[in-house]
């Protein structure tokens, strides 16, 4: 992952698409919260969440029949909610900056034959640019595996990514359910296990024996 995309990726505390998230659903509690100590009831706070699309919705659905068991258990429970997502995100985050954890590396290779058949099927440039990273670590370890939440770019194209690129196998992200083993480590600045691209559609190398 270079300077560039990791910063596009996790930002720098200010800015990227991580931080970004983390932002939304921090409001979102926020705003959650607010509504009932106003005196509001979760079942209004649950319509409008859904109705704004938030990303909350999923654990709201939990506080509101939590208040209709336990009508006083609602707020405290979604402010120790918040707290302990927000003390997790400040964890994970002290992790991503540990460079011995999330390793740097600057692909100068430009694969020029290689993106001119990825671009001519793929019209998403960035996932082009995704495989060649990918491509370019499976030359340094050997039985890389990509894993990846796209499936219309990606997984739809797995016999021509394989064809072109050094990776072992390209699966979808959902049909990880067990089986191979995953090892961490380093290998010339690359690490074992290692996030890509970690957007709506996330990329995941891992080297399996």
């Amino acid at each position: 992952m270079s300077d560039e995309r990791r910063a596009e990726c996790f930002g720098d505390g200010t800015g990227g698409r991580c931080h970004t998230i983390q932002q939304i659903l921090v409001r979102e509690f926020r705003r959650a919260v607010a509504h009932l100590k106003r005196a509001g009831s979760a079942d209004t706070l649950l319509a409008e969440a859904e109705a704004q699309g938030w990303k909350t919705v999923p654990l709201l659905w939990h506080v509101a029949e939590l208040c209709r068991e336990q009508p006083a258990a609602g707020l405290k429970t979604l402010l120790a909610v918040k707290e302990w997502y927000e003390a997790l995100c400040q964890r994970r985050r002290c992790v991503l900056d540990d460079r011995k954890v999330l390793a740097l590396h600057a692909r100068t290779e430009p694969y020029r034959e290689i993106w001119d058949r990825f671009s001519a099927v793929i019209d998403d440039y960035d996932d082009c640019e995704v495989l060649l990273d990918a491509h370019h670590v499976a030359t340094a370890i050997g039985g890389t595996v990509l894993y990846t939440g796209d499936y219309r770019h990606i997984i739809a194209n797995r016999e021509l990514i394989l064809s072109e690129t050094s990776l072992h196998d390209v699966r979808y992200l959902g049909d990880r359910t067990g089986g191979g083993r995953w090892r961490e480590g380093t290998v010339d600045g690359f690490s074992y296990l290692r996030e890509i691209r970690p957007e709506e559609t996330v990329s995941i190398l891992a080297v399996e024996d």
